[in-house]
């Protein structure tokens, strides 16, 4: 092996490292991102060289490669939220989104939604989430992929005539001078 296919092989193997701290700088910056899914990298020999040895045919490799960068889509963990607009997705998935401005339509798994001033269901990225409307006589999806619009109706309000309260006093809290 000559000097410069030893530099050679060495080049590669510190390109093909570079690359890959790359995807595991990916992996690391996005570790808050809601739906984020990593990425795993796989390598491979370069033009590898069979010769021959005293103890039978040996390898050679010439340097290395990344033969693929793939995303693995296992299901994360659910966290709690606050909001009553927030969803998860557990297995397979993709919730739809579709850009107003252009109609686009995306998929993503993130579900951190907030409700618009028309009752819209957005994602953070403002994108309109998309889902079917439900029949009521079946109680099952029907028609195309819509807007998901939260009418915020609410019962116009009104004076209690009454209170039923369930509760507990403070056995050492000072009496009152009315009878008990």
């Amino acid at each position: 092996m000559s000097l410069s296919t030893a530099m050679y092989s060495g080049l590669s193997g510190l390109n093909s490292y570079g690359e890959a701290m790359s995807v595991v700088g990916d992996n690391i910056a996005n570790l808050n991102t809601t739906g984020f899914k990593y990425s795993s990298v796989h390598f491979e020999d370069l033009m590898s060289q069979l010769i021959p040895t005293g103890s039978g045919p040996g390898q050679v490799g010439r340097g290395s490669r990344i033969s693929d960068v793939s995303t693995i889509w296992q299901q994360g963990s659910l966290e709690n939220s606050s909001s009553d607009t927030d969803v998860a997705i557990t297995g397979t998935g993709f919730l739809a989104v579709k850009d107003p401005l252009n109609e686009s339509l995306f998929y993503t798994r993130d579900g951190h939604f907030n409700l618009d001033k028309d009752g819209n269901l957005i994602s953070a990225q403002g994108y309109r989430v998309q889902g079917k409307a439900i029949d009521p006589t079946t109680s099952t999806p029907s028609g195309v992929d819509t807007d998901i619009v939260l009418s915020q109706n609410y019962s116009a309000p009104k004076a209690s005539t009454s209170v039923d309260m369930v509760m507990n006093l403070n056995a050492n809290a000072a009496r009152g001078g009315g009878p008990l």
